[in-house]
């Protein structure tokens, strides 16, 4: 069946796929699993098919499997679970007595460590862009400390030069949605403040709709 548009990502993704269906639009895919599971490879190809290889998958492999032939534009979360890197790289500067920045790194070194931590998100960028695929990608609504919020950035600034590079859009919204290092309150679900409203998934529509033209 045809749809408006492809959603993969995490589960913030699902704030999306609300606003989409508020303004009547039809959508395929969804949140696959957490940040974290999909920080390792989750996929396999077979031909044209996308295989979502997770163990425990389950039904909802049949939702992803046309993703690579899909005729429209696809709209993802992947590798912005930025929290985590922050929480990994701070643990490694504590380990060695100095200050949770980028500076600790040389520049080369940082972006080595960064292409590193989500290889596998580049990786799968990077398959969407061999089979032509429509991509566009944002980054979800995350939470660290003062203290880390200038590592935080650096990571997700150079993940998104990163993939952009690849070919997909990103689609900015942590002018408008980010309060320092937490997410406005109007943009967060009141009973779940980790994760967006569905006034934040329809600020990204609103978003993509403009680089669309």
């Amino acid at each position: 069946m045809a749809a408006d548009l492809f959603l993969i990502g995490d589960s913030h993704i699902i704030a999306i796929a609300d606003a989409a269906e508020d303004r009547g639009l039809t959508w395929k895919g969804g949140p696959l699993a957490s940040g974290r599971a999909l920080e390792q490879y989750f996929w396999k190809i077979d031909g044209k098919k996308f295989i979502y290889s997770m163990e425990g998958a389950g039904p909802i492999r049949e939702r992803f499997c046309d993703l690579l032939v899909f005729d429209g534009p696809i709209l993802t979360t992947l590798g912005f679970n930025s929290h985590r890197f922050v929480e990994d790289f701070d643990k490694y500067a504590q380990a060695q007595k100095l200050s949770p920045s980028p500076s600790i790194l040389s520049e080369a070194a940082f972006v080595d460590t960064v292409c590193d931590a989500r290889h596998v998100a580049l990786e799968f960028y990077r398959m969407l862009s061999d089979h032509g695929c429509d991509v566009y990608f944002t980054a979800s609504p995350q939470r660290c400390t003062m203290q880390n919020h200038t590592l935080l950035r650096a990571f997700e600034d150079l993940l998104i030069a990163k993939i952009e590079a690849t070919g997909a859009k990103f689609i900015e919204t942590r002018d408008a949605v980010l309060d320092e290092q937490r997410v406005r309150s109007e943009y967060a679900k009141a009973d779940d403040p980790v994760h967006g409203s569905l006034a934040l998934g329809a600020l990204i529509l609103d978003r993509m709709a403009k680089l669309r033209g």
